[in-house]
């Protein structure tokens, strides 16, 4: 504070200016009005010029230093597994309390909840617990190998080119997603280590 003390005394020693009484009426007067049409929203939209957060553009280019922008990426991926569980739980609705099916296709959509939830704690346990962030990672290896494991029973069960065509593109995102999970936790205990 001492350093700044000829500031302060500068700043003490002005005189108070007083604003004219019509100052907000000029301010206002020359603010254009703002057009509040559909059209008008829509152009401001994509011509406004957009910024996005630090942490949006580092977990989009990979550089993700804090357990924060970690958790996002894991609840952004168990969002997508809750979804996709869903979904196919909607959608296989009356073919799963058929009693024609094969039992490993019964349950598909509880693995798939099953992982969405196991995504979602992990994120949690980051941001409450960020000393357990090696221990995340060995586990969403561990849930890879079961998703190629499921995959390759699936593609002995199902006979189906659509079906299988399902089952490789979804088991190709699962492992696109671990990769990147596992890219950013290893991305914040390497941050860690060296700061």
């Amino acid at each position: 504070m001492e350093k700044y003390a000829d500031i302060i005394a500068t700043v003490k020693n002005q005189q108070p200016v007083n604003p004219p009484d019509a100052l907000t009426d000029q301010v206002m007067a020359r603010l254009e009005k703002v057009d509040q049409s559909a059209i008008s929203k829509i152009k401001r939209f994509f011509l406004h010029q957009q910024t996005i957060s630090p942490d949006a553009v580092g977990i989009f280019f990979g550089h993700i230093t804090s357990c924060y922008q970690c958790a996002f990426l894991l609840l952004m991926v168990g969002f997508f597994y809750l979804v996709t569980g869903f979904v196919t739980t909607w959608g296989f609705h009356d073919a799963i309390t058929g009693g024609n099916i094969n039992p490993w296709l019964k349950i598909q959509t509880y693995i798939t909840m099953g992982s969405a939830l196991f995504i979602l704690s992990a994120a949690f346990l980051i941001i409450y617990r960020p000393q357990a962030t090696a221990f995340i990672q060995y586990a969403i290896i561990v849930h890879t190998f079961f998703i190629l494991i499921n995959a390759l029973i699936l593609e002995s069960i199902l006979s189906f080119p659509i079906a299988l065509i399902y089952v490789l593109i979804l088991s190709m995102l699962a492992i696109g997603f671990s990769v990147l999970l596992i890219g950013s936790i290893r991305s914040v205990l390497i941050f860690r280590m060296i700061h």
